[in-house]
């Protein structure tokens, strides 16, 4: 066994530990300007190719009206009311009890045409659509599907649209089912 002195010793871990820095050197540290560009490319890219599909609605324990017009189904907002619940984006927001909102959930009572969880979240979707319209340079449409059973009580109809309304979309389309599917 080969005795060193502690100098010499002190220098050959020196050299040891700075030969695995050296070695180690491209794990030390992240280059943050390519991450940001990976992730605005990421971004640009998810916003791109978002949209809301409404060719896939589930009309689970629903009936929409019939229509003899052949046009397509535009990329909007998404707004179902079936009989137990209205459902934004796949989301119940509201339960729907004998074709009515209960009165708690409007603003004044039972006679109000304002439901308020549905204008919270729908007012949510409003200021994101913004956002994206505004990120791609074009005007905000506020566009909105309604879907609905055939026997879906007028009223419920109108306070929802009265709501959204509130909320910012200004243009709505009535999806109906053609009369050739079945």
């Amino acid at each position: 066994m080969e005795i060193i002195e502690r100098e010499a010793a002190r220098k050959k871990i020196f050299a040891f530990k700075r030969k695995l820095e050296i070695e180690g050197e491209d794990v030390n540290y992240l280059n943050i300007t390519a991450m940001m560009d990976m992730m605005t490319i990421l971004l640009v890219f998810l916003l791109k190719s978002w949209s809301v599909e409404t060719a896939n609605i589930q009309l689970k324990d629903m009936e929409p009206p019939r229509s003899s017009i052949n046009l397509t189904v535009a990329d909007a907002l998404k707004v179902q009311i079936t009989p137990t619940a209205i459902i934004v984006e796949g989301d119940a927001v509201v339960p729907v009890n004998f074709g009515a909102v209960d009165p708690s959930y409007k603003k004044q009572g039972a006679n109000d045409y304002l439901i308020v969880p549905l204008e919270g979240v729908v007012a949510q979707h409003a200021n994101r659509e913004r956002k994206i319209a505004q990120m791609r340079g074009e005007d905000w449409k506020g566009e909105l599907s309604l879907i609905a059973d055939k026997k879906t009580p007028y009223r419920l109809i109108t306070e929802v649209l009265y709501t959204v309304g509130q909320a910012g979309f200004k243009s709505y389309r009535l999806v109906t089912v053609r009369e050739s599917e079945e």
